[in-house]
């Protein structure tokens, strides 16, 4: 058993310690969350936009066609799928300026750049599980 004085300091420390991560730590916010929502959708959308090249021999020229063909392959997408966290429509050009396809978030502002949570979000710049 540890000495009263002991106990004591240990629990003073992580006390200490848990107020000061919790106040270093930036909180997690809701337009963080809707970013990185933002960033797994397009990623997933990306998948499915490859999925659908390989199983149609070309990209379909608009999401909604890939809506259209939902149900074949076990894509299952819906219109609001193709809404990104902010409820903007995401934007999908073909071909893209930085590869066969651009599939684009336009942040919270729903206009093209912007910073901080108004800065658009591309399928470029999100690993994908391909």
């Amino acid at each position: 058993m540890l000495p009263i004085r002991l106990t004591s300091a240990l629990i003073t420390a992580s006390l200490a310690a848990a107020v000061l991560s919790s106040i270093i730590r930036p909180a997690l916010t809701a337009d963080d969350a809707r970013r990185r929502n933002a960033k797994a959708q397009i990623s997933r959308l990306s998948d499915r936009l490859r999925q659908y090249a390989e199983e149609h021999g070309r990209l379909p020229a608009s999401l909604g066609e890939l809506v259209q063909s939902s149900g074949n392959g076990g894509l299952d997408l819906q219109e609001k799928d193709l809404l990104d966290p902010y409820n903007h429509t995401l934007v999908y050009v073909v071909p893209g300026a930085h590869g066969a396809f651009d599939l684009v978030s336009l942040g919270k502002d729903g206009k093209p750049g912007g910073k901080g949570y108004d800065a658009d979000i591309g399928n470029w710049e999100i690993a994908t599980t391909r």
